[in-house]
């Protein structure tokens, strides 16, 4: 059954002040993306490939273990409910094998050579800036979607609960959660293109 997680209360006239300017969603997602930018921009091209690649495995392990995890820590840790705990699991895989396969490809394979000495020609100079700027972001891009998909799926269980009102309204109102939507069904058969057994629901766009 597939949610409409992107509309999850009507807005009201009491909200509409909210638009007037960027919302708190809209706020931290600019600098999410504005950080990973010009982190994987100076890192050089082959961080960012590790970036990419790391990202990658982390969704895809995140998507295979969120709901047996979150089961666990749902009946485990501390009483909550399922999508809670679903939430917290993918979110903790994603993180934890991410930060994990980037370790791993940083520092055992020594990616930084990628960081090519040659970018003081021009040719070489140019060639590297374009490459990096589309894979920065890219990289950007892919983490901001992750979020608000992760966003989405929160504010509809929590809409579906009357709680998080305040959270529920940024993320309808939040202008660059609805243009991440857009790319949504993108990530998501990336994703469950290596995850066929998998509910990858966090990450099914709407």
């Amino acid at each position: 059954m597939v949610h409409d997680r992107a509309q999850c209360v009507p807005a009201t006239a009491a909200d509409e002040g909210v638009r007037i300017g960027m919302n708190v969603v809209d706020i931290v997602m600019t600098f999410v993306f504005l950080g990973l930018f010009s982190v994987g921009f100076f890192a050089g091209l082959g961080r960012v490939v590790a970036g990419l690649l790391a990202l990658y495995a982390g969704l895809v392990a995140a998507t295979i273990f969120a709901r047996p995890l979150g089961g666990v820590l749902a009946r485990a840790l501390w009483p909550m409910s399922p999508w809670i705990g679903t939430v917290a699991a993918f979110v903790l895989v994603a993180v934890c094998v991410g930060g994990g396969i980037l370790y791993v490809l940083l520092w055992s394979f020594r990616v930084g050579w990628l960081r090519s000495r040659s970018l003081g020609s021009y040719r070489g100079g140019v060639l590297g800036m374009v490459a990096g700027i589309v894979l920065s972001v890219v990289l950007s891009v892919g983490v901001v979607t992750s979020a608000v998909q992760v966003l989405d799926w929160s504010a509809y269980y929590l809409a579906q609960g009357g709680q998080g009102a305040w959270l529920v309204r940024h993320v309808n109102d939040s202008v660059i959660a609805a243009s991440t939507r857009r790319l949504a069904p993108h990530l998501y058969a990336v994703v469950a293109a290596w995850t066929p057994g998998a509910d990858a629901s966090i990450l099914k766009p709407n």
